[in-house]
């Protein structure tokens, strides 16, 4: 739905609350350690949730640095939010051509924090099917899943790798059939297999639940318009590890996270050391848990399943490395290289021309997709400012995003972690506020 119906409903939704918020004493914030103190914040955050920071005038009336035209600028207008009580912490990092790297953290958080990113773990399978491409273990991003090696009983025969890439394969994805009940949700958050809801997930291999999904007669094919899909990647992490025969996790490490560095980025923080489990980034959760989630711990204990869909944990310097690799087309100075230039083109470039994501946005026909991204269409989005055309950008679930804008050759990232219910990933107002100050700051 478009994030424009999203702000008429918080709108009227938190009217009450907000009026509440200031009689209701303060709850105990989760530290990135899993800890509890009290904090003087409000029970539900003052500023209106959902609303873009230009529909919301008095942002930059709360720290003169709001205004601000320096990089340095960023940090104490983002920990006025804090200070006003609309967020707990967040991270912030760019990296300009012109202006150098900048890396910032405010409130409970550090700048080594861990973050689950949720669907920002899409473009990481993007790569991985690219590198499978590139392998000649998939003759092209256009061929048909049904005609690749072991693939030749897939029940839905003409669905095309790009069409899951793009999102639209017609696949399997979130519905509501009744208020605060979704299907379609990322398994690994809810648990259980839609259509078999006493079926655990936490235990089960991808090869299990994906083949659950793959059943047209419970999950049949629907429209070919973009519609995001969870099940879609699902099927993509299952073709990956069935062509390499390894898991779907260890392969992205081998060929994504450890030629590039990215040694806090990871599936399961089982896997992970003591101390990087130390550095995970706790929900904020001062608002009501949505149905699917009110079950969820952060470390996901004893997790097999690897979601292609939503699993990976990182930080912003970590991510800040993934998104180099498009900035140098396939590999970063002194890496080795990963994907050719043709195949960074291809995942960088706008997939379905006739079709689009903008009322996701809120800008209708000015959002299109890549091989893993979204797109920026000319002459850009009003709803999404700082964001040029051209610029692949990626959100999570937990409120965290990260774009590349290679005309200005510039990556952005935002970390924070809260979920809401009624929103697919939450729009805060401190993401725009930042990328306003960024298009301040380097629009020139």
């Amino acid at each position: 739905m478009s994030r424009s119906f999203y702000t008429s409903i918080l709108s009227l939704a938190l009217i009450f609350p907000l009026l509440m918020a200031c009689s209701q004493s303060p709850p105990p914030a989760e530290l990135p350690d899993g800890s509890s103190i009290e904090v003087d914040v409000p029970r539900i955050p003052r500023f209106p949730l959902g609303l873009p920071a230009k529909h919301i005038p008095e942002w930059e009336k709360l720290n003169p640095a709001c205004k601000g035209t320096r990089l340095r600028d960023i940090r104490p207008c983002m920990q006025s939010f804090v200070d006003y009580g609309s967020i707990l912490g967040l991270v912030t990092l760019v990296d300009s051509r012109d202006l150098g790297v900048q890396l910032d953290a405010v409130g409970l958080l550090k700048t080594d924090a861990i973050f689950q990113i949720m669907s920002m773990t899409k473009p990481f399978v993007a790569v991985a099917i690219m590198k499978l491409v590139e392998q000649g273990k998939i003759p092209s991003v256009d061929s048909r899943v049904s005609e690749l090696l072991g693939f030749d009983d897939f029940p839905y025969r003409d669905t095309t790798i790009k069409q899951l890439l793009t999102h639209t394969s017609g696949m399997w994805y979130w519905k509501e059939p009744s208020p605060g009940i979704r299907t379609g949700i990322a398994p690994h958050l809810t648990n259980k297999l839609e259509k078999e809801p006493e079926t655990t997930v936490r235990d089960k291999s991808l090869k299990f639940v994906a083949r659950h999904y793959a059943n047209p007669t419970l999950y049949p094919l629907e429209s070919t318009e973009p519609q995001y899909s969870n099940i879609g990647y699902m099927m993509l992490g299952w073709i990956v590890e069935r062509l390499t025969g390894q898991p779907f996790d260890q392969f992205v490490k081998e060929i994504i996270l450890e030629p590039l560095g990215m040694t806090d980025t990871f599936f399961f923080p089982s896997t992970a050391s003591p101390a990087q489990r130390a550095r995970l980034a706790g929900l904020d959760r001062r608002l009501p848990d949505p149905l699917e989630y009110m079950h969820y711990d952060k470390t996901r204990p004893g997790w097999v399943y690897p979601s292609p869909a939503g699993g990976l944990y990182s930080t912003a310097e970590d991510l800040r490395q993934f998104l180099r690799l498009f900035r140098y087309r396939g590999q970063i100075p002194s890496r080795p290289r990963i994907l050719t230039e043709a195949s960074i083109a291809r995942l960088m470039e706008d997939q379905i021309p006739d079709g689009d994501y903008g009322d996701f946005f809120g800008c209708s026909g000015r959002m299109g997709h890549s091989l893993g991204f979204y797109v920026v269409r000319r002459p850009g989005c009003p709803d999404l400012p700082g964001l040029r055309p051209g610029t692949i950008e990626h959100g999570g679930r937990f409120s965290t995003d990260f774009w590349y804008d290679s005309e200005r050759d510039q990556i952005g990232i935002f970390l924070y972690q809260i979920v809401r219910e009624g929103d697919s990933t939450p729009s805060l107002a401190e993401n725009d506020a930042f990328k306003q100050m960024l298009e301040r700051i380097t629009g020139r």
